[in-house]
């Protein structure tokens, strides 16, 4: 497809966190992963928390001019503690459900519908409008309103 490779966003802010957002797409599969930043770092995304990831295959794309439509199924959802100080927080917080998560362990959270911690099942479709000009991808209906720059 026209997403082939890594794309990549800036550390930004999510307003109590940094967050530098990865996306590789590889033939009809895609993965994210956003990786957590202390909000300390001043947007240096130096100060590591914890990453968050999510697999799709089923690639999609519907193109109506300037907007493109991209479609996937769901596959799986990650949760990784990075940090002495996250992995603490996670036990003591209960975070979905489980007081055993270790230092950079990762955890399948697919389809976990708790408090604080929904997370779709998979085969689930994601839909997502998309402009793509040149090296830059811009999710125009996404979580986000950051670009991603090819890499």
């Amino acid at each position: 497809t026209e997403l082939e490779g890594t794309w990549i966003s800036n550390c930004l802010s999510d307003g109590y966190v940094n967050v530098l957002k990865k996306i590789d797409v590889n033939g009809d599969s895609m993965e994210f992963e956003w990786t957590y930043y202390d909000e300390t770092d001043n947007q240096t995304c130096s100060t590591l928390r914890d990453s968050l990831a999510f697999s799709t295959d089923n690639i999609s794309i519907t193109d109506n001019s300037t907007i493109k439509t991209l479609s996937v199924t769901h596959k799986k959802w990650t949760l990784t503690p990075k940090s002495l100080i996250e992995t603490n927080s996670y036990n003591s917080k209960v975070t979905c459900g489980f007081t055993d998560w270790q230092i950079d362990v990762t955890r399948d959270v697919t389809g976990i519908s708790i408090t604080d911690c929904n997370y779709p099942p998979a085969g689930a479709l994601f839909t997502f409008q998309y402009s793509l000009d040149g090296s830059s991808l811009d999710f125009t209906d996404f979580v986000d309103t950051r670009t991603y720059t090819k890499q």
